[in-house]
């Protein structure tokens, strides 16, 4: 059981991650264009001048995701049973080079 709560709790990040990067490139004017620090796993995950925040709440208000089956407007983690709205998910360039650079996501850890 413990093992299916989380592979549902990763399936959701992606969709959120996958969200995030959906609306970080329809709003590319917020994305900083210059990355002071490379992005890579073990990157502090906070939200800092290298990247835009959006809350999960704003993504499923703007369209971006969708909540639960049961409530639509809700994004709730399987794992802990608490509502993921209020998470902020981060998006910012992993390089510096234009040619090359990639959005990449993450929720941001307290």
């Amino acid at each position: 059981r413990e093992d299916i709560l989380n592979k549902t709790y990763e399936s959701k990040v992606k969709s959120v991650n996958n969200a995030t990067k959906d609306w970080a490139s329809e709003n590319l004017i917020y994305v900083p264009s210059v990355v002071g620090n490379i992005y890579n796993e073990n990157v502090d995950k906070s939200c800092d001048d290298n990247c835009v925040c959006i809350t999960i709440n704003e993504l499923i208000v703007k369209g971006y995701l969708v909540g639960d089956k049961d409530n639509k407007t809700i994004l709730t983690n399987p794992v802990t049973k608490e509502s993921m709205n209020e998470s902020l998910v981060c998006a910012r360039y992993d390089s510096n080079n234009i040619e090359t650079r990639r959005i990449v996501t993450y929720i941001v850890e307290d």
